[in-house]
């Protein structure tokens, strides 16, 4: 019986033992542990929320032994795929080198790291630009790699469009200055072509025998002149944009004498011209530039090979209306198909970095739809490109570029008042207008001019003067004018139209504006208008 008590009273002493065990347990060890792996959870949460990637090495394989969620999509790669992967796996030739010279170089005990910006192969074929940063940590004195890789195409993009928007600045302020530059010679050019072409007009006018040719020539090639100072000032954003009838194919030809003297002799230019109804209304510096850019991206496309570029002019008509059809052809590398779709965007282009901005077409298209016209294209790999530009068909053949000196001129016998600050082109108004019976009161000096009227306002019909000048600008003489006589009708000429002279004059009511230089007749129709209170034109 005693042995049966003290058996019972030892398994009870037993279970009592191993119940305040397990009660211990549970208030100290279980507790803590399960606090330390709740705490492992919200740190791999943590981690897996991180826009890195980030992975634990063994040291001496570069094996990942671990990594977070973000790892595999950052490099194209399955979980499976990374466990059986190396460091140098990952990384370009170069770049497992650096780390393999770190890794021999580093003493374990010290915590160092290295970063290493590179480009990583991915299996897709893509390239994934990334910073590298690799440490050593210690944790239970064993020692292992802690890798980070941060994804650098955000940043690249920002970079390149910080260069875009530094190269756009940069041809802003070149722009600026080549307008400012061209705005001074275009005011003194104009000058000279305004005395060479009023001086040729009036010996015409008056039949020197034996000269009416020469002098022909010498008036037409003046008033080329007058267009390409119109194009240097448009280039140059100083000149508004201005229709007006056009001759393509006048202008496809001056594109091909600039284009051949400028391109190697592997490339054949062709020229296939149908003048029957060429004629449009349009800005020839724009539609210069749809020409010259379209052509020099198909010379771009045979610069290795050679080849031709063919510039078809025709007429079609679709629609119930007449059309000019302009074709640019070039026998060069071709676009790919899914590439033609995009060829327009702004900042889209298929050359290599250093050889376009992506903007030449993208303007291209913005000038054509601008002139109510259209452009496509069609375009074969190994076969060549074809653009095709469409523009309304204007049914007249009238244009400013041609002056016939034999028409009578409007005459009066109004008092007029001249001032410009070129002695010679106040000699050439004083002549043409006297010869047309008006009376002349002529002033090179604004201030001089100024003066006289002040006292003498009655005894002026209208006044004649120029913009620029030195002192007094012919804006603020007109305004010191209508001050004293406000419906007297001034007349301003100018070779240049920029906004900030055009806001100027805008303010003052009634005020008119010759373009310089014009031809003697459109001069004496524009004085005879503003005497007689007609309209600039009918």
């Amino acid at each position: 019986m005693r042995d049966s008590a003290d058996h019972k009273n030892r398994e009870q002493l037993r279970d009592r033992i191993i119940g305040l065990g397990e009660q211990s347990i549970q208030k100290s060890y279980f507790p803590q542990l399960k606090r330390q792996l709740g705490e492992l959870e919200r740190f791999r949460a943590l981690l897996d929320q991180s826009h890195e990637g980030l992975a634990l090495l063994d040291l001496n394989t570069g094996r990942l032994l671990d990594f977070n969620q973000t790892m595999g999509p950052l490099l194209e790669r399955s979980a499976d795929e990374l466990r059986d992967c190396t460091l140098m796996d990952l990384v370009d030739e170069e770049t497992a080198r650096r780390l393999r010279q770190w890794l021999d170089q580093g003493k374990p005990g010290r915590r160092h790291s290295i970063t290493i910006e590179a480009v990583l192969p991915m299996q897709s074929g893509n390239d994934l630009p990334v910073e590298l940063t690799v440490g050593k940590v210690e944790y239970r004195k064993q020692y292992y790699g802690m890798l980070v890789i941060h994804d650098l195409r955000a940043r690249w993009r920002m970079e390149a469009e910080r260069k875009e928007l530094e190269q756009q600045l940069w041809h802003s302020q070149k722009m600026e200055a080549i307008g400012t530059l061209a705005a001074g010679i275009a005011h003194d050019f104009n000058n000279i072509l305004a005395a060479i072409i009023g001086n040729a007009e009036l010996l015409h006018m008056e039949r020197v025998q034996g000269e009416d040719e020469r002098l022909s020539q010498i008036l037409s090639a003046s008033l080329r002149a007058k267009q390409l100072i119109q194009q240097i000032l448009s280039l140059g954003r100083q000149n508004v944009s201005e229709l007006r009838p056009l001759l393509l194919s006048s202008l496809a030809k001056e594109v091909f004498k600039l284009l051949r003297a400028s391109l190697p002799s592997t490339i054949d230019l062709r020229l296939s011209l149908n003048r029957s109804g060429d004629m449009i209304l349009g800005d020839p510096v724009q539609i210069h530039q749809v020409l010259m850019n379209l052509c020099t991206n198909a010379a771009h496309a045979l610069e290795e090979q050679g080849g031709s570029i063919e510039l078809v002019l025709d007429k079609v008509h679709e629609e119930d209306a007449d059309w000019v059809l302009l074709k640019v052809r070039d026998t060069g590398t071709g676009i790919p198909a899914e590439l033609l779709s995009r060829i327009f965007e702004p900042y889209f282009t298929t050359k290599e970095q250093g050889k376009g901005t992506g903007l030449g077409l993208a303007v291209v298209h913005g000038i054509i739809s601008g002139h109510q016209g259209r452009i496509t294209v069609d375009s074969e790999l190994g076969v060549g490109t074809t653009f095709r530009i469409q523009l309304p068909c204007l049914q007249t053949s009238a244009s400013d570029t041609q002056v016939d000196s034999n028409v009578d001129m409007p005459r009066g016998g109004e008092r007029l008042l001249v001032v410009d600050d070129e002695d010679v082109i106040v000699r050439l108004y004083q002549r043409l207008l006297k010869r047309l019976g008006y009376q002349v009161v002529a002033f090179t000096d604004a201030a001089e001019a100024m003066t006289w009227f002040n006292l003498n306002r009655d005894a002026v019909d209208l006044v004649l003067t120029d913009l620029t000048m030195p002192g007094m600008t012919g804006d603020e003489l007109a305004e010191e004018v209508r001050t004293l006589r406000p419906q007297l009708p001034i007349l301003i000429c100018t070779g240049q139209l920029e906004s900030a002279a055009l806001n100027r004059m805008s303010r003052i009511e009634g005020l008119r504006i010759l373009r310089k230089p014009v031809n003697l007749a459109h001069y004496a129709d524009a004085i005879r208008r503003a005497l007689d209170g007609k309209p600039e034109h009918d």
